[in-house]
């Protein structure tokens, strides 16, 4: 696997196709359908999940693809009647110089607009990529502003190129606040810390300008490698006093782990009291790389009191990949006073057998505090699925698990972004396949899929 900036990325392919078709998932209770077939033109390989709107209009990036191969971002219009198509629309084809390999999410605002981060591109002189081959810069934000009445074209603009410094290979999804301030990650980057001849990462904000003008950029933090860990590879959740939680792949005060490079933490950045004042960063957790799993790829939701539910990629176990550990599901709660630790309970280590393993994907709680997931690995067909996870009766642990969605082929693949509940009250739920497709692309795989997931028992 080729990889850029020190990350690692998904090989390219081709393909041809679009439609409903019937999904290859094995379980005949929840209904499944794949409702979008990517092809090379209009996009391959969508890493990331998706958005879905008021309106159940869902917009997601494609890794690759589109006329110049550096990817797309789409929007899927949904039927007018039950039963037919999806309309899809590719809103843009990245250039290189605008960015490349956008492997996030598009965060839509109340107004329509669209933010998408491109992992590397962007045109920022100042990085300057392994491979002559590939456009300058260490990523980028963009805008997209619907089109106007009577149009279908949205406009475009870059409103940051990264430069290394204040960051480099954003590889999450935006979130913002309610005075529409965009926060993110960036995996590599800062001015903190040596990994493997990088800066180990950075939290980022970017303030809208008040009245026409340019975009402002801070770093709310730079990760040094050590105690803080290294390379937050997921998106950020903030709570309603404004503090800003996610996790660490790498580093930590625990560094014998399963993958030798430290075993990632459970961060929180909390504003400063003053307008230019410094924000605070407090560890919360240390992975062990033991029982508790190690590297989280996604990052931690909040419920209503304040805990923290997130998933390990591997860790819990020794069975899975060369005794690594098949992964965990984990909840951090708050200590009761305010301050000192907060306690860590182990919701449940998967086995990778029928029960998935390797979940790198961030969770979703529903309204009855059920957890929802997907593993990229396992599940008797070794493609995961999707699964959920009940609590049992009078609290406490293991939480039972119950398969909801097991992809079975290669046409299906296997799924890295969230799951996203669609619109309204119904049960119903998207997500994106990273191969699937039934037509193959150039080395057998599909381009990539989306799917909707109904009657698996969502509660919203």
């Amino acid at each position: 696997m080729p990889a850029h900036n020190g990350v690692p990325r998904y090989n390219r392919r081709l393909a041809l196709v679009f439609a409903i078709v019937p999904f290859c998932a094995a379980h005949a209770a929840p209904s499944a359908n794949t409702i979008w077939q990517f092809s090379q033109i209009d996009g391959q390989y969508p890493v990331s999940g998706v958005t879905v709107n008021r309106a159940g209009a869902i917009s997601g990036t494609t890794q690759s693809g589109g006329s110049a191969t550096y990817g797309t971002v789409y929007r899927l219009t949904p039927p007018a009647a039950p039963g037919a198509a999806w309309t899809e629309q590719t809103i843009l084809t990245l250039s290189g110089t605008d960015g490349f390999d956008p492997s996030a999410a598009p965060y839509e605002d109340r107004t329509g607009k669209l933010y998408i981060t491109t992992k590397i591109g962007g045109g920022n002189p100042a990085c300057v990529n392994n491979s002559g081959s590939l456009p300058a810069g260490c990523g980028s934000v963009i805008e997209l502003t619907p089109p106007p009445i009577g149009s279908t074209s949205w406009t475009e603009s870059v409103i940051w190129q990264f430069g290394g410094r204040d960051g480099n290979t954003p590889l999450a999804p935006l979130i913002a606040d309610t005075h529409g301030r965009l926060y993110g990650t960036t995996a590599l980057g800062g001015k903190q810390g040596d990994c493997f001849g990088y800066k180990c990462g950075t939290v980022f904000a970017l303030t809208p300008p008040a009245a026409g003008g340019t975009w402002h950029q801070a770093v709310l933090y730079s990760f040094s490698g050590g105690a803080d860990g290294s390379r937050p590879h997921a998106g950020l959740s903030m709570d309603n006093a404004g503090n800003l939680y996610g996790t660490t792949f790498q580093d930590g005060a625990t560094l014998a782990c399963p993958l030798t490079y430290g075993c990632g933490t459970v961060f929180r950045l909390s504003p400063p009291a003053t307008r230019k004042g410094a924000w605070t960063q407090t560890t919360l957790w240390n992975f062990a790389g033991g029982t508790d799993g190690a590297n989280p790829f996604g990052g931690v939701v909040l419920d209503s009191a304040g805990n923290l539910y997130g998933a390990t990629s591997v860790g819990g176990n020794t069975l899975c990949f060369q005794q690594r550990g098949c992964g965990t599901i984990f909840k951090l709660s708050p200590p009761a006073s305010g301050t000192g630790a907060w306690t860590e309970t182990l919701l449940y280590t998967f086995t990778g057998d029928t029960d998935f393993d390797s979940p790198q994907a961030g969770l979703l709680l529903d309204g009855a505090g059920t957890i929802w997931g997907i593993a990229t690995d396992g599940g008797g067909t070794h493609f995961g699925g999707v699964f959920h996870l009940t609590p049992p009766p009078g609290g406490g642990a293991p939480w039972a698990l119950q398969q909801v969605l097991a992809f079975t082929s290669t046409t299906c693949g296997y799924s890295a972004g969230n799951l996203v509940p669609g619109p309204g009250k119904a049960d119903t739920l998207f997500g994106t396949q990273v191969y699937g497709g039934s037509v193959a692309c150039a080395s057998g795989a599909g381009c990539g899929s989306v799917f909707e997931l109904s009657g698996a028992g969502f509660k919203h």
